[in-house]
C-alpha cells in the first residue's frame, strides 16, 4: 500500500487526469459502453431523496455536481487534487469546492445528501471518512455511493489478471457485506444495494489480459472481439444476482 504522502503525489499530477479524460476505446466500444441499462447519478439521487443541500466527495471534474445545479440543489464539494478542483471550478463557480482529504475539511454545514462516487475505494482510512460522513448528514439524511464490487464475478474467475484491479489507487474492494458493518460504525443503516450494469466489458478485457500474459497479443486481441457477446451477457446476469462489477448504496442516518 502507498502511503498517504505518495497517495497525494498521484492525484496531483496532472497526467493522471488527462489520462482519465481520455477516450478509453475505438468508436465502436464507446457506443457499447454508452448504453445505460440503469439510471445516472442525477438521477439516481433524485429517485430516492427530495431536492436540498447536497455535498460531493471527490467531484473530479465537476461534472457530477454542475448537473445537480441545473437540478436547483445546493452543492457544495469536497476534492484532494488540487488539478481537479481547478477543473471543477470552470463548471460549478469558485467558492463551492474544499480541497483536501475529509478527514481534515473542517465544514460548518450539514447536509440531506453526501455522494462518493468511486471514491471509498481509494481511502486509507474508511472508518475516519464515513465518521465524518456520519458528522455532516443531517437526521436521518442519505450518504449514496458507488464502488467496485468485492463479489463480482469476474474478480473471482479472474483473480490477479482482473481487468478492473488498479494498484495502487484502489486500496480496498468492498463486498456488501464489509460496507454494512462498515457504515455501522458512523451510525448509518443500508436502505438499498444496488448492482447497475458497469463496466460491461470487463470480462473481455480480462480475458485479452490473461491471455496476452500467456500467449501473445494477437491472440488476446481476437479473443477480445469474439468474447465481447459474452461479456454483455455476463454483465446483465452479474447485474441480476449481486455480482456486478460495482455495487451501488444508499445508506441513511439513524
Amino acid at each position: 500500500m502507498l502511503k498517504v504522502n505518495e497517495l497525494e503525489s498521484l492525484y496531483s499530477d496532472v497526467e493522471y487526469f488527462e489520462k482519465l479524460a481520455k477516450p478509453i476505446a475505438t468508436p465502436f466500444l464507446n457506443a457499447i459502453l454508452s448504453i445505460r441499462f440503469f439510471p445516472e447519478y442525477d438521477e439516481y439521487v433524485e429517485k430516492h431523496t427530495s431536492k436540498g443541500s447536497l455535498l460531493d466527495i471527490g467531484c473530479g471534474n465537476g461534472e457530477f455536481a454542475e448537473k445537480m445545479l441545473l437540478r436547483g440543489w445546493s452543492v457544495q464539494c469536497i476534492e484532494k487534487s488540487i488539478v481537479a478542483a481547478k477543473r471543477a471550478e470552470k463548471r460549478i463557480g469558485i467558492g463551492k469546492i474544499k480541497v483536501g482529504e475529509v478527514t481534515e475539511v473542517d465544514l460548518k454545514s450539514s447536509f440531506d445528501v453526501i455522494t462518493a462516487w468511486h471514491v471509498l475505494e481509494h481511502v486509507p482510512n474508511p472508518s475516519e471518512f464515513v465518521h465524518k460522513i456520519g458528522l455532516w448528514l443531517k437526521p436521518k439524511g442519505k450518504f449514496i455511493f458507488e464502488l467496485p464490487n468485492a463479489d463480482s464475478i469476474n474478480l473471482w474467475l479472474f483473480r490477479q489478471y482482473y481487468s478492473w484491479l488498479m494498484v495502487p489507487e484502489h486500496i480496498f474492494y468492498y463486498s456488501p457485506q464489509s460496507i454494512a458493518k462498515l457504515l455501522d460504525l458512523a451510525g448509518l443503516h443500508v436502505v438499498e444495494f444496488s448492482f447497475p450494469t458497469r463496466a460491461i466489458l470487463n470480462f473481455s478485457l480480462s480475458v485479452r489480459k490473461i491471455v496476452a500474459q500467456k500467449i501473445g497479443t494477437f491472440v488476446a486481441n481476437i479473443l477480445f472481439i469474439v468474447s465481447l457477446p459474452l461479456s454483455l451477457l455476463e454483465a446483465l446476469l452479474a447485474s441480476l444476482t449481486g455480482r456486478s462489477e460495482v455495487v451501488r448504496v444508499v445508506a441513511s442516518k439513524n
